[in-house]
């Protein structure tokens, strides 16, 4: 899938995230939540910050 990894995995197979990356899960969530597809999730996370502010306008005028 590619959309979420963990920081680390220990030798012990436990997978571990940073307090950066638990940030990064919640939006993803949200996105979820607005019926994006996993594309588009990831089109938006590669974007910088402000581009994303007009994806997700140009997404809610679209009605998607």
């Amino acid at each position: 899938m590619g959309l979420f990894s963990p920081a680390y995995k220990g030798k012990n197979g436990y997978r571990y995230y940073t307090y950066q990356q638990s940030a990064e899960l919640e939006s993803i969530r949200a996105l979820r939540e607005l019926n994006m597809s996993i594309g588009e999730i990831k089109e938006y996370l590669n974007r910088p910050t402000a581009p994303r502010f007009i994806f997700l306008s140009e997404k809610k005028n679209r009605g998607d």
